[in-house]
């Protein structure tokens, strides 16, 4: 449904951009300069104010959504009629043929934006061990995780559907950097999380559906992690791997691909290093294997069909991964303890007995299976969360081989914390 913006707002719109447009400039021929946007940020302050009103807008786009709208379009604009010039000198909007007109310019910006939301589905490519696995458990039609997000490999439907992305040609003056953006060729035996978002997605700027897809696919991995459905293997790809996020806008019921989006080097050399949790390869056979699949990852939808009220696994597990992700073992125990605190924390009695403290029970009495297990439990944690102290308000700036240990017993933890929590979760449905 459109944006409901009052007739005479939508002329202050016009009328603000009309007047402060020409004093954004471009450089190269191809890139609005970013500072230059300061002329058009006061324009969000036009638009209504109300909390319906923004919190549809920052669920769309972000914070600040109609100027970040209006750069991406041009951005957009410029992509598609201009290549990259070195000897073009910096050169103000309405000094540019297609933004010559800056009225009609003004006017076309809001009626696009009051047009929103657009609708895009966004594909990453799991890991090929991993899909090959998931393909032989759950075949090859589309596996809802929640309403949004799901499992699919490129079948027939798919492909009628979605076009192959073309290979983006690299513009004039970069060439070498065509890898940033290779031809992908759909094949059934490839899997994707595919999540279908509303919205708007700029080419340069991380909006929100993009921002919210890499969450998703971090607790998705995360919770993986946790139930010992996926694990990590030694990899050796090169540092400069990212991982694509495939980008796709509805447009007359047809799908057209949009500029890829990337996840970090760090996500991405993780991320690729998956594989099926490793001792299954060496206890089970197929169809044992097949069913455990379709076991665990029915047990993950339980947790993301009501991510309102599953909001403290979904985050624990996306922290947990992050914490996987780091090189520096100072950030990853701090990743991995906060994975503990979204899970197990609460203010109001953290406030009377401490945070630690209560993690710490809390933690033993989750976790523990009888007196023994939670005495050994409730004296690590008191340990490991002395580390978090000392890392957070002294500055320890390394963590010796004991407290290494502790790092690796602290990730342990947190994955047995997100299983109990995910078990009671299927319990309660049941």
């Amino acid at each position: 449904m459109p944006l409901e913006i009052h007739e005479d707002c939508q002329d202050r719109l016009a009328e603000f951009l009309t007047a402060n447009l020409p004093q954004v400039s471009v450089n190269n021929q191809l890139f609005v300069n970013y500072k230059s946007l300061e002329a058009i940020s006061d324009i969000d302050d036009i638009l209504p104010q109300n909390d319906d009103f923004q919190d549809q807008l920052h669920k769309w786009i972000g914070e600040n959504p109609l100027s970040s709208f209006i750069f991406g379009k041009l951005q957009e604009t410029l992509e598609s009629n201009y290549e990259y010039n070195s000897d073009q000198p910096t050169q103000n909007l309405n000094e540019i043929e297609e933004f010559e007109e800056i009225e009609e310019l003004a006017n076309s910006l809001i009626d696009d934006f009051i047009a929103l939301p657009n609708e895009y589905n966004l594909l990453l490519k799991i890991p090929r061990g991993v899909a090959t696995r998931f393909i032989q458990a759950i075949g090859e039609e589309e596996l809802s995780i929640s309403e949004n997000l799901s499992l699919i490999s490129p079948n027939q439907d798919f492909r009628n559907e979605f076009p192959d992305p073309p290979k983006h040609s690299p513009k004039k003056g970069l060439a070498g950097l065509d890898f940033l953006d290779q031809q992908v060729e759909w094949n059934p035996e490839h899997l994707y999380i595919k999540y279908r978002v509303e919205g708007f997605i700029s080419s340069y700027e991380q909006t929100t559906p993009i921002q919210r897809f890499k969450e998703l696919c971090k607790s998705f991995i995360g919770i993986c992690l946790a139930l010992r459905l996926l694990s990590f293997e030694h990899n050796y790809l090169n540092s400069s791997f990212e991982s694509k996020i495939l980008v796709f806008k509805s447009s007359n019921e047809t799908w057209f691909s949009k500029k890829n989006h990337t996840f970090s080097e760090s996500f991405s050399n993780r991320f690729q290093s998956l594989d099926l949790w490793s001792t299954w390869e060496e206890e089970l056979n197929e169809n044992q294997i097949s069913t455990l699949i379709v076991k665990e990852l029915q047990k993950i939808q339980s947790v993301f069909r009501d991510q309102d009220n599953n909001e403290t696994i979904l985050k624990s597990s996306q922290w947990l991964f992050d914490s996987y992700c780091s090189e520096n073992k100072l950030l990853g125990f701090i990743q991995s303890i906060t994975s503990i605190e979204i899970l197990l924390g609460d203010k109001s009695i953290s406030d009377i007995i401490g945070l630690g403290e209560l993690l710490r029970n809390r933690c033993a009495y989750l976790i523990g299976k009888s007196k023994s297990q939670r005495d050994e439990i409730l004296k690590d944690f008191k340990r490991i969360y002395d580390t978090r102290s000392k890392i957070v308000h002294r500055g320890k700036s390394t963590l010796s081989e004991s407290e290494v240990d502790d790092f690796y017993k602290l990730r342990w933890l947190c994955m047995r914390a997100i299983q109990e929590e995910v078990t009671l979760l299927n319990e309660d449905e049941d």
